[in-house]
């Protein structure tokens, strides 16, 4: 019992629902959570020209790759919807910093997007590219249904405007409302974007695209970020800064994940946030650090922040962008040339 329910929940909420702490009976009640959707770009139109079986196999390996990150940051799997992923933190268990885990949690995921598609180049397959919504708020959370097939979901108001959110973000984005940013405590590294109108809502939102977390460290600030750029030059390969530690007087050492070994240890980075004006940070690596991904590189650095964005985002934890949502192309985007710093 306890195996088969750990394929839904945590390990930790299948323990106390096997052990009866948690009653799955028909019902619910009013919730105080954050609510996750996710959804990969243009993937109907990528799995029309694809045989069903492998439809099945791709995405069935994304999901893994997302699901195990979604327990470990003790979320809640709600429910897949085709390719897409609904998912919960604080409805089954009181969870702290629930808002910071589900943002954690969408990050986390982004990057893993990428180790997998290096892996999906590796064989020949096409890359595929995600959207993230959160929310934070009060919904009705329960089982729902009959008692011969029931649901444990959420519904509401606030699932709803989640589930909008993550209709107008594109690849590589993890769009939260301000509910779920102010939750977090200033740990979200954030760019507010300008307001925007959602369907079932009367005056526009603010919609902020979370490119960070502060995470906890015993050697002071630690940065999980999912910055993208094109290492070494405007049309480099697709590569990510996912790792940054502040050391003082704007330098940073940073952490990449890159396609192929650099040829010399200066790098480019040449950012292509699209929400943010494009720029250039060179990086002196020093190594390769070790993971478990089979394919890319891991590579540690230094590099100054100073004068960029990135001072601006580690320093107050979010900045201000001139685009509203409906402004940031869905798909790709490519590196503009910018001024070195």
């Amino acid at each position: 019992k306890r195996a088969s329910l750990e394929r839904y929940f945590s390990p930790e909420v299948a323990k106390r629902v096997a052990s009866g702490e948690i009653d799955l009976k028909l019902g619910g009640g009013v919730k105080s959570g954050t609510v996750f959707f996710s959804d990969i770009v243009g993937f109907t139109t990528m799995s029309e020209a694809m045989e069903p079986a492998s439809v099945v196999t791709k995405i069935n390996r994304y999901f893994k790759y997302m699901v195990d990150i979604v327990f470990h940051y003790k979320g809640t799997i709600d429910k897949f919807m085709g390719d897409a992923i609904m998912a919960v933190w604080n409805v089954w268990e009181p969870i702290e910093d629930e808002a910071l885990m589900a943002v954690t949690a969408g990050i986390e995921m982004q990057n893993s997007v990428y180790l997998l598609n290096g892996e999906f180049l590796k064989e020949g397959e096409k890359e595929i590219h995600m959207g993230i919504g959160l929310n934070s708020g009060h919904f009705i959370g329960g089982n729902m249904g009959h008692e011969k097939r029931m649901e444990c979901t959420c519904i509401g108001d606030n699932v709803n405007l989640a589930q909008r959110l993550e209709s107008k973000a594109g690849r590589g984005h993890v769009f939260i409302s301000e509910t779920t940013f102010d939750r977090a405590k200033g740990r979200v590294l954030a760019v507010r974007l300008k307001p925007t109108r959602v369907k079932g809502k009367a005056n526009p939102v603010t919609i902020l695209s979370a490119r960070g977390v502060n995470a906890p460290s015993r050697e002071g600030k630690l940065f999980i970020t999912s910055l993208p750029f094109k290492a070494g030059s405007p049309d480099g390969q697709d590569a990510l800064l996912i790792k940054a530690k502040p050391l003082g007087d704007d330098l940073v050492l940073g952490l990449c994940l890159l396609r192929d070994q650099p040829k010399d240890n200066r790098l480019e980075m040449h950012f292509c946030v699209p929400e943010l004006p494009p720029f250039m940070i060179p990086i002196e690596l020093q190594g390769e650090v070790p993971t478990r991904a089979t394919t890319g590189k891991c590579m540690k650095g230094v590099f100054s922040c100073a004068g960029t964005p990135l001072e601006t985002l580690f320093n107050e934890c979010v900045i201000e962008s001139d685009k509203a949502p409906e402004d940031i192309p869905r798909g790709a985007v490519k590196a503009a040339t910018a001024t070195d710093h």
